[in-house]
């Protein structure tokens, strides 16, 4: 059985972690930000910001970091496909939040975030 949330409990299981993935932030090559060496949450507010939609598994995680941030993003686009997500931000449609680090292109730039 797999989950995307750590403690989570389901009926009859034992659930063991198999990885620990921290969240980066894709951005554009020439983003501004793109410079640092790492993000913090509340910056992401400051830029259009691309999500996963609510069926993604990853949604509700990357949803729950954020009301336990206090930190509202300025989502621009919406979608369950990885490739789309990685080509808005390849174009400068905003950034994304992920633990899923595509190494597809060049043109993003993947910054931790603290």
């Amino acid at each position: 059985m797999v989950t995307t949330r750590p403690g989570e409990k389901i009926a009859g299981f034992d659930l063991v972690p198999m990885m620990h993935r921290k969240l980066e932030l894709l951005l554009p090559a020439g983003h501004e930000l793109a410079k640092q060496k790492s993000v913090s949450l509340k910056q992401i507010e400051q830029y259009p910001y691309l999500a996963f939609g609510e069926e993604h598994a990853l949604a509700g995680i990357i949803a729950d970091v954020f009301a336990k941030n206090d930190i509202h993003p300025q989502i621009s686009s919406v979608t369950d496909d990885m490739r789309t997500l990685v080509d808005l931000v390849a174009i400068g449609e905003g950034g994304w939040l992920s633990c899923l680090s595509p190494s597809t292109t060049n043109l993003l730039v993947p910054l931790p975030c603290r």
